[in-house]
């Protein structure tokens, strides 16, 4: 089952968009941002909860701001 994404992680806004979206998740969580961007170091079980916040919110992110941009033209 291959699901199409509506957003492309390839496009340097929205891979922008993600790492800040992770460390402000890794922050409420609790969860200590690596310092070298080195995330291998941590838990799967704290990682799997950044991700699946992640794929929660960035969806909903992406559908706002795509919103915003049609109203505006």
């Amino acid at each position: 089952m291959n699901k199409k994404r509506a957003w492309d992680i390839n496009d340097p806004e929205v891979r922008l968009m993600v790492e800040r979206m992770k460390h402000e998740l890794a922050d409420e969580l609790g969860i200590r941002v690596p310092l070298d961007g080195y995330w291998g170091n941590h838990a799967s079980k704290e990682l799997g909860q950044i991700g699946s916040q992640l794929k929660r919110r960035v969806p909903v992110l992406l559908k706002k701001t795509t919103d915003e941009q049609k109203k505006r033209n």
